[in-house]
Formats: structure tokens, C-alpha cells, sequence
């Protein structure tokens, strides 16, 4: 491990080997245990101080959790010194006192961060909320280990607040449609704020003092319903079948006799018939409508999403008067004595604006995702 430069795994291997008494220390571990640690913190110290000359901001976290590493892995060790192997050989390990850094460093990212989120927070525009969301991370990455730092909480919230965009829906249907109110109020209702998340807050019906960022609009163009369709179709079925049977007769016109003296008998055929009837009805209805989705600081209509939808109506029946066993398998699977009515408009054109509303739902909420 040690020549693959795997220090701290040959360390922890090391460390496993030496939990027992003084005199199961080997010395092979307790020398590699003392050539792994030697490296490892030449190799992180020469790296910490070439970060520190650097004098790179950005690198303060990194710098930080460079010294938390060392703190951990003397910790480490320190459980077990003196540490001497069975043979008497004493290791010697050379410790830093990094409790300082640590805090210095770990102070100078806390306040690099809080800058960079005042300065965010000042540079803020409506139109730009992503300096909020932005602010809003370099906060949390503060509160994550000092959670009192400064003002940190209110400017969490002012961030958060400023970071949120806001979307309303909004209904267009022209006039000449005439849609009643009750399927406007339907429309309306999509229970947007489903939808909700951390930075996006989506409303039905815009709600007073509330600063909008996005208008989705739903656009209803045309309703278009079909005639009533109804096709009757009348057929008759006729076939011969075995009915029961007969006595045979001979020349004389008597029964007939077989040559052990018994009555000869056959099959009695007949010719059945069922007239059937079959009444297939059919209706649809048609909505062309569309979403736009605008930029309310731009005002800019940024996406266009078809929404046109069909919906059908299809009814049947299938009857007959007659033999049902002159019926064969294809009618017996197709008989169906009840035939719905046709669907008044209204109903119709209410079902396909609710088909229109839930594919409205889903686009929306992918739009913004």
C-alpha cells in the first residue's frame, strides 16, 4: 500500500495489526506503520503550504479539512504511543499542533463565504434571482459548522425570499365559446401548488402583493363536437342442427326393424334461423388549445406547448330475435343487450377540458423542472 502511496490505508492496516498487548507488536508493522505516517504528512503538509502561498480565497475550505485530516490521523496514532514492537524497536512519530490552523482557516472560509453572499445579495435583480440561490448556498455551507455566525439566519431568509420564483396561471377562451362559468372555475383549478419546490411557487389565480416571474397561460382556441353517429346493422343467422330423433320407416310405412328385431332410429335434422341486430354509436369532440409560458421581466414568451386533445364516445349493442342456436361463437362473444346513450355537449366538451387541464398539469410542471 505504502508503494502505491495508499498511506493512510497502510496506516489503518498497521494500526489493526497493533491493537493487541506490547508483546504482539511486530516489528514489521510498527516500522511501516512509522514510514506510512512520515509520508503521508510530508506529502499533506508540502501540499497545505503550497495552497496557504498560493493565496487562493477559494481554497480556505480545502486548506481547512487538509488540517482537520492531520488532527484526525495523530489522534490516530497518539492512542497508541509509546509505541514499541516486541523486539524493543521504538517508533517515533513526528506530531504537529495544527489546532490553530484549523481554527484560522476554518474562520477565513466562514468569512469568505459570508462576503461572497453580501456581495451576491447587493448585486441582486428580480430578473436575476440566481444570485439569490447562489448567496442562498455560500450561507448554508457556513451554517453547516457555524450556525450563529454573524447575521447568517436573517440573510438565509432574505435569500431564500429573494431566491423564489413565483408563476401565476392564467385562462384565455374567446368569448364566441361561450363556456359557462363552472367550466372556467374548472379550468382554473389545476392545484398547481403541488408542484411546489425549494425555488419555484406556482399559484392558480395570482394572489395580491406577490411579485410574478413567470405568467403560464392556457390558451383555449377552438371546441369542436361531432353529429351523433348511429349504424344499425340487421343480419340472419341459419343453420341445420340435430334435433332429437327419428323412426325409420319401411316400404310398408312401417318402423323399421334391425336383425336383432329392434326399432331402427336417426337423427332428426332442423333448420333454425336468429335474426340479429347491431347498433354501433359514435360521437367525439375536439379542444385546440395551447401553454405559453412567459418571461414576465423580459416579457418574452419563452415556450409554446401544444395541448390539442380528442375524446370519443362509442357505443353498441348486439341482439337477436330467434334460435340463440343458430348463433355462432363470433355473435355469442359480441351480444350485449345494453346500448348507452349518446353524451349530451356539455358533458363532452367537460371531459375533454378535464383531459386538456391534466396534460396542462403535466406539461407545466416538466417546463419548470
Amino acid at each position: 500500500m505504502v508503494k502505491k502511496g495508499e498511506y493512510d490505508k497502510a496506516i489503518l492496516y498497521s494500526l489493526e495489526k497493533l491493537q493487541g498487548g506490547e508483546e504482539d507488536r511486530k516489528t514489521k508493522y510498527v516500522v511501516a506503520l512509522e514510514d506510512a505516517f512520515s509520508r503521508v504528512m510530508a506529502k499533506d503538509l508540502h501540499r497545505l503550504d503550497y495552497l496557504i502561498d498560493k493565496g487562493n480565497e477559494s481554497d480556505y475550505y480545502t486548506i481547512w479539512m487538509g488540517y482537520e485530516k492531520i488532527a484526525e490521523r495523530q489522534s490516530k496514532v497518539r492512542r497508541y504511543l509509546p509505541l514499541i514492537s516486541e523486539d524493543g524497536y521504538v517508533a517515533t512519530f513526528k506530531m504537529v499542533d495544527v489546532r490553530k490552523e484549523i481554527v484560522e482557516y476554518k474562520n477565513r472560509d466562514a468569512a469568505y463565504h459570508y462576503a461572497l453572499a453580501e456581495e451576491l445579495l447587493l448585486d441582486y435583480t428580480e430578473s436575476n434571482k440566481e444570485k439569490a440561490r447562489s448567496a442562498y448556498r455560500h450561507l448554508t455551507h457556513i451554517a453547516r459548522y457555524y450556525p450563529a455566525y454573524k447575521e447568517i439566519g436573517s440573510l438565509l431568509t432574505r435569500s431564500e425570499q429573494l431566491g423564489k420564483e413565483y408563476v401565476y396561471l392564467d385562462i384565455e377562451v374567446p368569448a364566441h365559446l361561450r363556456l359557462d362559468r363552472n367550466s372556467l372555475l374548472e379550468l382554473t383549478d389545476m392545484g398547481l401548488s403541488r408542484y411546489d419546490k425549494k425555488w419555484i411557487a406556482f399559484d392558480d389565480v395570482p394572489r395580491q402583493n406577490t411579485s410574478y416571474d413567470y405568467k403560464v397561460t392556457l390558451h383555449v382556441e377552438e371546441i369542436a363536437i361531432g353529429r351523433e353517429s348511429e349504424h344499425v346493422h340487421t343480419y340472419v343467422k341459419e343453420t341445420s342442427i340435430e334435433d332429437g330423433f327419428q323412426y325409420v320407416l319401411d316400404e310398408n310405412g312401417n318402423v323399421a326393424k334391425d336383425s336383432l328385431g329392434n326399432d331402427i332410429k336417426e337423427p332428426k335434422i332442423i333448420d333454425i334461423s336468429a335474426s340479429i341486430t347491431e347498433v354501433e354509436r359514435n360521437k367525439s369532440a375536439a379542444v385546440a388549445a395551447f401553454l405559453t409560458i412567459t418571461d414576465l421581466h423580459r416579457s418574452d414568451v419563452t415556450d409554446e406547448i401544444a395541448l390539442d386533445t380528442e375524446i370519443h364516445f362509442s357505443g353498441f349493442s348486439c341482439i337477436y330475435i330467434g334460435d340463440k342456436r343458430a348463433l355462432n361463437n363470433e355473435v355469442h362473444n359480441r351480444l350485449d343487450t345494453h346500448l348507452e346513450q349518446f353524451p349530451g355537449d356539455y358533458d363532452m366538451v367537460e371531459e375533454a377540458l378535464d383531459k386538456i387541464k391534466r396534460n396542462a398539469r403535466g406539461k407545466i410542471k416538466k417546463a419548470f423542472s
